[in-house]
């Protein structure tokens, strides 16, 4: 299949990553730190100055999404603005969200690595999720979501980041962003000597690709 029509569409990824950092690093700017899964944040209010004694207002605290959490998210966040979506750009969107958090904030959207596989990155926590009842270009919606879920799972800055990622990519087929992923050299560097049709499930490198979408920001 010729991808060459197709990858033009990237030709203003640059801009549009530059675009995704700005917007991002502005709602982020106050962010409470990322902590780990076993971590809870607590934000506390200051106190108000009067003559009694009042004690500090607790607000609501958040601890790391899950990556389904997260992937439940996406599904939402797609179905409501109209978005197509296939398990093939589910596991792109959920790698360049994860990228992207890496590269702006230092640390991890959510605990899971994405392996090298020939279709680009793909988690493989999520993969068993929709194994027995998706294939690669099977449509996702609300109907996949899972049972309980709530937009509380997940911190209105982690929310607001995952829009912001969705806002550049999302527009784009799952082919289109596989496409992008293999120009990429998180993708390529983990695949190493594979040929283009061999199995491979090397872990892509979180440090590096903190560092390669760092440098776009630039």
């Amino acid at each position: 299949m010729n991808l060459g029509p197709k990858l033009k569409r990237f030709g203003l990824f640059c801009q549009n990553a530059n675009v995704l950092a700005e917007k991002t690093k502005k709602t982020l700017l106050c962010q409470v730190k990322m902590l780990t899964v076993a971590t809870v944040a607590w934000i506390v209010a200051p106190q108000e100055t009067t003559k009694t004694k009042t004690k500090p207002v607790r607000k609501r605290w958040f601890v790391m999404a899950t990556i389904n959490q997260v992937c439940d998210y996406i599904i939402l966040a797609c179905q409501e603005g109209g978005e197509r979506l296939n398990l093939l750009k589910l596991q792109k969107l959920l790698y360049y969200a994860q990228a992207w958090n890496l590269a702006i904030n230092e640390k991890p959207l959510f605990a899971g690595k994405f392996q090298a596989w020939v279709h680009g990155p793909v988690n493989r926590e999520i993969y068993v999720r929709f194994a027995g009842a998706k294939s690669l270009y099977s449509a996702v919606d609300q109907t996949d979501m899972t049972e309980g879920f709530t937009l509380d799972n997940i911190s209105p800055e982690d929310r607001q980041h995952i829009d912001n990622v969705l806002e550049v990519y999302a527009p784009f087929s799952g082919s289109d962003l596989e496409a992008q992923t293999h120009s990429e050299d998180p993708w390529i560097r983990a695949r190493g000597a594979c040929k283009p049709t061999e199995r491979c499930e090397t872990e892509l490198d979180e440090a590096f690709m903190a560092s390669y979408y760092k440098q776009r920001l630039n």
